[in-house]
């Protein structure tokens, strides 16, 4: 008995947060809207498989920034082709 109480109190001590990833250009209002509808944090794409820098996910995070977002942060697919710079330049991008 004494598991099931603690397991349900500790259930009940889960927070969750919602938030999404995306790669469509966000105007500052529509970040203002998110939030106002209850998002709380945001990963956009800034680096493409191709080895090309997702300047919309820059501007993204920028206009997130910009309505007030404090959780935002950026991911990048690395190019893996025999024709792009090392792993480590890729991460300097």
């Amino acid at each position: 008995m004494k598991v099931l109480l603690i397991f349900a109190i500790l259930f009940l001590q889960v927070s969750a947060k919602l938030g999404w990833d995306g790669i469509q250009a966000v105007t500052v209002s529509g970040f203002e809207c998110l939030k106002k509808n209850g998002y709380d944090f945001f990963v956009a794409r800034v680096g493409r498989s191709n080895n090309i820098v997702d300047t919309t996910g820059i501007q993204n995070i920028l206009n997130a920034r910009q309505a007030g977002w404090t959780d935002v942060d950026g991911y990048i697919y690395p190019c893996t082709t025999s024709s792009c710079p090392s792993g480590a330049v890729q991460e300097q991008r």
